[in-house]
């Protein structure tokens, strides 16, 4: 027996990135072998990759920021 729990789909949309494609961008997250769903500590991990990439261009004040569509 197998219960299935359902849970709300997540969608990233990137805006104003110039510099890497959405792929790169979410590479962070190992969507490929992610075993577990977003948890709120995985998209501030999200984020922290992403700066970082950002820092490793040369983009040291590059800002991330989210929002929550209910």
């Amino acid at each position: 027996t197998y219960t299935v729990v359902p849970r709300t789909p997540v969608q990233f949309i990137f805006s104003g990135n110039r510099e890497f494609s959405a792929e790169e961008l979410l590479s962070p997250l190992d969507l490929e072998n992610r075993p577990v769903p977003f948890t709120e500590g995985a998209v501030q991990s999200l984020f922290a990759g992403i700066r970082r990439m950002y820092q490793s261009k040369g983009y040291f004040y590059a800002d991330v920021e989210a929002t929550r569509d209910e």
